[in-house]
């Protein structure tokens, strides 16, 4: 049985013997949100209700098995006024504290008579902390069109809570970056020379201590597959080449710090459908290919700052334990 029949593939012969699967067609139709900011914090609220800012794209809505004219909609660059009629409306649980407002639309196709995959962005603002009443209130978010309909939860917390942003694809982040380099190439003005943890020690500490130049370095990386291409191999051209990974880990409030920020790397060495840690036995088969040795056998505590949105990065690296198998922490 299909299971995912609004992501149906077809694998046909185009005359020359070789099958190949021509583009997927959303034959179902549905709706179903990316929720870029499952927890906000009360700290948070009330620094963005003080300097008049919202939460970017903090909600997407995917609606997909349908044509943007379906919609009504008429062209692929809409106004504001455009996108409040043409995005699936928000259930707000919280209106006298919480607006959640459509922000942005992404089309796959620009034919609007072409049935795809429509994205919608909802920015988030506040206009008051009172609904933030305990530790955690989890709040029901609701959109519905043409008779499709989605729910998901935003948890109001008391608590500090630092975070990082998906971006509107679910599987990727928006604040994490990987890139290879090579003797003698820089990132963050700071060169790499023969010693790759050394090299990834002193970019952490410019990214930290430049915090106005940092998110530019970072964004400067390519966020996409083919760009941010990994390379096997020990050696290119003669010459060592090193994969290096980084996060950005964000922070916004007026009152509070939020200490001893923790980040940790999850690596998988092939793809996989499990996530469940492993550890391999002494003499059993490496987890991980080639890999430095440790900056430190503790993991690192990064104390964000507090006024406005603050950026901690992180790198990972990777030391042996049980002999074979990784243990991958914050340097």
């Amino acid at each position: 049985m299909v299971d995912n029949w609004h992501e149906l593939g077809f694998i046909v012969d185009p005359g020359n013997g070789l099958a190949v699967e021509i583009e997927k067609t959303n034959v179902c139709k549905s709706c179903f949100f990316i929720n870029n900011r499952p927890e906000i914090s009360q700290d948070e609220a009330k620094a963005l209700i003080d300097s008049h800012d919202h939460i970017n794209d903090g909600l997407f809505v995917i609606v997909q098995g349908l044509a943007p004219s379906d919609l009504g909609i008429t062209t692929a660059s809409p106004t504001q006024a455009q996108l409040n009629t043409w995005a699936p409306q928000i259930t707000n649980p919280v209106p006298g504290t919480m607006m959640i407002t459509p922000a942005d639309m992404k089309l796959e196709d620009n034919n609007l008579s072409q049935t795809q995959r429509i994205t919608f962005g909802y920015d988030i603002a506040f206009t008051s902390t009172n609904a933030f009443t305990q530790e955690d209130v989890p709040e029901t978010i609701g959109a519905s069109v043409l008779g499709l309909s989605t729910a998901t939860i935003i948890d109001l917390t008391t608590r500090q809570h630092p975070y990082m942003v998906a971006g509107p694809t679910t599987w990727l982040s928006a604040d994490t970056r990987v890139f290879k380099l090579q003797p003698n190439e820089m990132f963050a003005a700071q060169t790499m020379g023969t010693d790759p943890n050394k090299f990834i020690a002193d970019v952490i500490h410019s990214l930290r201590s430049s915090p106005a130049q940092a998110n530019a370095w970072f964004d400067a990386l390519p966020p996409d597959e083919q760009g941010a291409q990994l390379e096997w191999s020990e050696q290119l051209n003669n010459q060592p080449v090193y994969n290096f990974a980084i996060c950005r880990v964000r922070y916004r409030a007026e009152l509070n710090d939020a200490p001893n920020v923790r980040v940790f790397f999850r690596l998988f060495p092939a793809m996989t459908t499990s996530t469940r840690q492993r550890f391999s036995p002494p003499g059993g088969d490496d987890a991980c290919a080639r890999r430095p040795p440790s900056l430190g056998e503790d993991a690192g505590a990064a104390g964000a700052s507090r006024r406005q949105e603050s950026t901690v990065m992180e790198p990972f690296c990777i030391r042996k334990a049980y002999g074979t198998c990784a243990s991958i922490k914050p340097c």
